[in-house]
């Protein structure tokens, strides 16, 4: 099974392009005459550059008690050294702006079509080439084949079951790679080992299945390997998703699971590891990490609501059996956003997340402590439409760290307060 991999990979982006555009040209040129070729081609972009001003508060100094999670040492919980700070910044960001082409190649018994997503990260600091160069990347890129009967079955990059059937609400549809986003408070952990520890992905050498809708309810699975080491997780990790939702009317309800096989979240790359420390040795350690969700929302003429609330368990075993190494952490999060739509231009919305400290274990029953491990963050936002592609915005985030905790772009312990003003185009 080692060629599909291989097709999806980076460096196997520019086939599938290729592949998927030869193949609508060769389709449309054959069939021109009794097709209705305007399905083949839909362009559509998400363009939300904004200029961001960032500041942090001092993080946490040495003497402060942060718990075993904390100084990731099994001897003692407290910092012996102040934690890194951070320097204020302003600058403008793209966050996850993006364009795309979409259509359906077949379109009878079986439908087949694909969906192409390009990140755009225009800084203006070199040549358009050299930016594009830099910056292009691919955001999604999938082919997919639909039967009433039976759903739809993809293949490519694209985000799992978890990340897409979860948080229904975005803010003001703002969060993708903004710092707005509630994701790194409820689908992630607020340590910082030495692997990946999101449930919010988006995965190359993926396939998903999508079951047909049973008067609103609908299953979905994705499975996605990592043997290139393209994404998060690295090379030779898995990752698979699961997921039941019911949506009709206004509502919408969604309980999806996602486990992840060896990304090694405290442990990745470690080739040595001291007696104090808590980490595994790479080589010799194993991983199976997961995460739970439950997902809501509702959507009335002028108000929408929503909220997500998560489980998530990471843990390592050692083939070694040393004392006092990592073995597992589980925590507790939730988030809750609402928008209410003003008036036809004028949409307010407003967002709460957070995550609790949550427990751990260290091998051979030395003790663990999660001190100081919680946080929460709180965003306003108001969007402005100028019309139905043009609007502006401004948006606003306040991020609580534990004395431990790294959630954000905070350092160890750090408060963090972020304002943005912004342009939003769209073209659906």
């Amino acid at each position: 099974m080692k060629t599909l991999p291989n097709f999806f990979s980076a460096s196997g982006n520019f086939k599938f392009f290729v592949f998927v555009f030869l193949g609508s040209f060769i389709h449309s040129c054959a069939f021109a005459a009794d097709s209705d070729t305007s399905e083949m081609f839909h362009f559509y972009a998400k363009l939300y550059p904004e200029w961001k001003v960032e500041s942090f508060t001092q993080p946490s100094q040495a003497g402060t008690v942060v718990g075993t999670m904390g100084t990731l040492k099994n001897n003692t919980v407290v910092l012996s050294a102040n934690a890194k700070d951070k320097p204020d910044t302003e600058d403008h960001e793209w966050s996850s702006s993006y364009f795309g082409v979409k259509g359906v190649l077949f379109n009878e018994t079986v439908r087949v079509g694909y969906d192409l997503q390009g990140t755009v990260d225009l800084q203006g600091e070199n040549s358009l080439w050299v930016n594009a160069r830099d910056n292009l990347k691919t955001r999604e890129a999938f082919i997919y084949m639909e039967m009433p009967a039976l759903g739809q079955l993809a293949a490519g990059q694209m985000d799992s079951i978890y990340k897409e059937w979860g948080i229904p609400v975005a803010m003001l549809g703002l969060t993708s790679g903004n710092f707005t986003g509630t994701s790194k408070m409820h689908a992630r952990a607020g340590w910082k080992g030495k692997g990946d520890t999101s449930f919010h992905n988006r995965r190359s050498h993926s396939i998903r299945w999508l079951s047909p809708s049973l008067d609103g309810l609908q299953f979905g699975l994705t499975h996605s390997w990592d043997e290139q080491n393209d994404g998060d997780g690295g090379a030779g990790t898995k990752l698979s998703a699961a997921g039941i939702l019911w949506q009709k009317g206004p509502w919408y309800v969604s309980l999806h699971t996602e486990i992840h096989y060896d990304w090694l979240p405290m442990s990745r790359d470690v080739t040595s590891s001291s007696a104090s420390s808590i980490y595994n040795i790479a080589d010799s350690t194993k991983s199976r990490d997961q995460g739970w969700r439950l997902s809501m929302s509702w959507e009335g003429k002028q108000w929408r609501v929503g909220s997500d609330f998560a489980r998530l368990k990471y843990s390592e075993s050692d083939a070694l059996g040393t004392p006092g190494k990592f073995r597992d952490y589980k925590n507790f999060a939730w988030e809750f956003t609402t928008e209410y739509k003003w008036n036809s231009n004028l949409r307010l919305s407003a967002s709460y997340a957070r995550a609790t400290a949550g427990q751990c274990t260290l091998s051979g029953d030395v003790p663990c402590f999660t001190t100081g491990l919680g946080g929460d963050q709180t965003n306003v936002g108001a969007l402005y439409s100028v019309d139905k592609n043009l609007g502006v915005f401004a948006l606003g985030s306040h991020v609580q760290n534990g004395d431990a905790a790294y959630y954000g772009a905070s350092p160890q312990g750090s408060n963090a307060n972020i304002y943005a003003l912004g342009i939003l185009y769209r073209v659906k």
